[in-house]
């Protein structure tokens, strides 16, 4: 069978099965919500190339965490670091306490207003510019306005599982985002 004709004959399971076999950094998007800080991780974040440094993600339609975050229109990018995957699947959840009090008071930092997650290996604050409707889910794009280097190594995901590194390790199993 040849690449193509694989192709067409790919059914749902098997699209999902090959687009997760792409890796992508594991990153909580933070913001300010009613009640405190907030968040949604996402396996989206992508650079948008350009003279001014932007990033792009795709959320849900229906995701509270969206409608809260656009309605912030500031927010952190966290890049998670290999052992945060419990963050991770805690901001995956989306029936969970969404107060500040959700995480120990240690876990958040402010900059810039905007609350960030400690101990990620990088840290954007981006500005919301504009936002595209793409059938079940909704593009944002938007401004980074800094950044900050962290150190150490990435959480990934691939393959549906959270890992530490990809020498088949695997720090959590399960779906992520």
């Amino acid at each position: 069978m040849t690449g193509a004709a694989h192709h067409q004959s790919a059914s749902g399971s098997v699209m999902t099965h090959a687009l997760q076999r792409f890796a992508a950094g594991i990153t909580v998007l933070t913001f300010d919500a009613p009640g405190g800080a907030a968040g949604v991780t996402v396996s989206t974040l992508t650079p948008v190339p350009g003279t001014c440094p932007m990033v792009s993600v795709a959320l849900r339609r229906a995701s509270k965490s969206l409608s809260e975050l656009l309605t912030a229109e500031a927010f952190t990018a966290n890049a998670l670091a290999a052992d945060q995957a419990s963050l991770a699947q805690h901001f995956a959840r989306r029936r969970r306490s969404r107060e500040t009090s959700q995480l120990p008071p240690d876990t958040w930092a402010q900059a810039a207003g905007i609350p960030r997650l400690r101990q990620a290996t990088s840290w954007l604050e981006c500005r919301v510019d504009q936002t595209a409707s793409l059938r079940d889910h909704v593009l944002v794009i938007a401004t980074v306005t800094a950044g900050i280097p962290g150190s150490g190594p990435p959480l990934i995901g691939f393959t549906g599982a959270l890992h530490a590194d990809l020498s088949g390790t695997t720090t959590a199993r399960g779906s992520h985002p």
